[in-house]
């Protein structure tokens, strides 16, 4: 009797019969790790949640966290200078409130995930309770020049505030490879706030390629300076700009996608230096094939907007659905520049802008503008300059991306007839990139795989 109740009671927990009394009890069966959760392993069949390790002292030495545990930031945890922490493939970093991973100029960063297994910076609270600027976000200081004497990372006040910047146009922070950082942006210390990826005076050597950044409470990805390139970037539901390039920016990007929500602010900001915007290095960069998407319920969302002595080029783009205009040059410093030609936008697809989804820029003259007199940059007229023959722009054409607003499943790849028809890109770019935006038309998306688009 006893060896037959017995049997009954294991059935049941195997889900194999049930009594019909109005409640069950499951367990979570697997065949594979994949089929758990990131913070779990499929072990003799069931889903087991990993050990977690607390960190809670800065990293002073050579240091690997192992896809077999999850980590746990308790605190803005620093990498400190000459120490490098190296992250395996598939492993799952939870930040808790007020925490960040800071690296220091001198020390790196190699978190080099795969498509099948990428690295997830996310927030420690459960799936369906996580918010953007659940916690702070991953930043990496390093020694390449900014224009700002005396730059720091603010997360400490009170304390010696991590400084970065310097002459060394290589300075190597690390590798961000298959890396995913989530519901970051958040405060750290008082009101200080971070981004959800901030790079700090990084050079040449520092690897970016294939990171999405998602739901973050601030901007998306935050450069401060340096030399840094970038490739295959996605930003995601941020809650500021997706992209916000400060203090001298020399690098280049090419692959960028952006979608926002009613939340954000715009696609992407441009500043050389607020407190003086002729400091040198000037910010000056080149970003290729973008696409950026805006909120159909905003009513506040620029594509690109240069202010403070900013300037950059953009070329091979799309730019859809931004409710007040696509580019607006602020300030006389960077209108002189935008003048001089150093800001330009170029072989892009404008479409569905501005508050009737027709007015693509600033009217010049227009007296709504900040300086009273209806000119705020110097004399350049936005809808004057970027409709010039010269550009290859074109306005007005739908690039037919299929569910371009659907914010769980993006559709990045456009299939308008409108976009393969603009010349290669030149070194160091991806030439076989000769089509306008982030995506090649009819290919398989390159975030497909890795990329994920949870709202909590």
């Amino acid at each position: 009797m006893v060896r037959a109740d017995l049997a009954v009671l294991w059935a049941l927990a195997v889900g194999v019969v049930g009594l019909g009394v109005g409640c069950s009890f499951e367990l979570d069966m697997c065949q594979t790790d994949d089929e758990c959760d990131r913070t779990a392993s499929c072990v003799k069949g069931l889903c087991k949640d990993k050990p977690r390790v607390e960190v809670v002292d800065n990293i002073g030495t050579d240091t690997r966290w192992t896809a077999d545990r999850v980590w746990v930031l308790n605190d803005v945890i620093t990498v400190q200078p000459s120490a490098n922490l190296t992250i395996e493939p598939g492993t799952t970093i939870l930040g808790r409130q007020y925490s960040a991973l800071v690296v220091r100029s001198g020390g790196t960063l190699d978190a080099t995930g795969t498509r099948d297994n990428p690295i997830v910076f996310t927030s420690d609270q459960p799936v369906g309770q996580r918010l953007p600027g659940d916690w702070g976000g991953v930043a990496l200081l390093g020694q390449a020049p900014v224009n700002r004497e005396g730059a720091f990372l603010r997360i400490k006040p009170g304390e010696l505030e991590p400084p970065f910047g310097g002459t060394d146009l290589n300075s190597y922070c690390g590798t961000m490879k298959y890396v995913r950082v989530e519901f970051a942006g958040g405060r750290v210390q008082g009101e200080e706030y971070l981004n959800s990826l901030s790079l700090c005076g990084c050079g040449k050597r520092t690897v970016v390629e294939y990171v999405q950044l998602h739901f973050g409470g601030d901007d998306g990805l935050e450069i401060f300076g340096g030399t840094v390139d970038f490739r295959y970037l996605v930003v995601t539901r941020t809650g500021d700009e997706a992209v916000d390039i400060d203090l001298g920016w020399t690098g280049t990007g090419q692959f960028l996608a952006v979608q926002l929500d009613a939340a954000a602010e715009g696609s992407l900001e441009v500043d050389n230096l607020q407190e003086d915007a002729s400091a040198i290095p000037l910010t000056d960069f080149q970003i290729y094939n973008f696409t950026f998407i805006g909120s159909p319920d905003s009513t506040q969302q620029r594509g690109i907007n240069i202010k403070y002595g900013g300037a950059g080029f953009f070329s091979h783009g799309i730019m859809v659905g931004h409710s007040l205009e696509a580019v607006e040059i602020w300030g006389v410093e960077a209108g002189a520049r935008a003048l001089a030609g150093e800001s330009v936008v170029r072989d892009t697809l404008f479409y569905d802008i501005g508050p009737d989804g027709e007015s693509y820029f600033p009217v010049a003259g227009n007296p709504d503008e900040d300086d009273g007199s209806g000119d705020d940059d110097g004399g350049f007229p936005e809808d004057q300059f970027y409709i010039q023959p010269q550009w290859n722009n074109i306005f007005g054409v739908d690039p037919a991306l299929v569910e371009a607003y659907n914010l769980f499943n993006p559709g990045w790849v456009p299939a308008g007839p409108a976009i393969v028809t603009v010349e290669p890109p030149p070194a160091p770019f991806d030439s076989t990139a000769n089509y306008r935006g982030a995506f090649a038309p009819g290919a398989v998306p390159w975030t497909d795989g890795w990329t994920s688009y949870p709202d909590s």
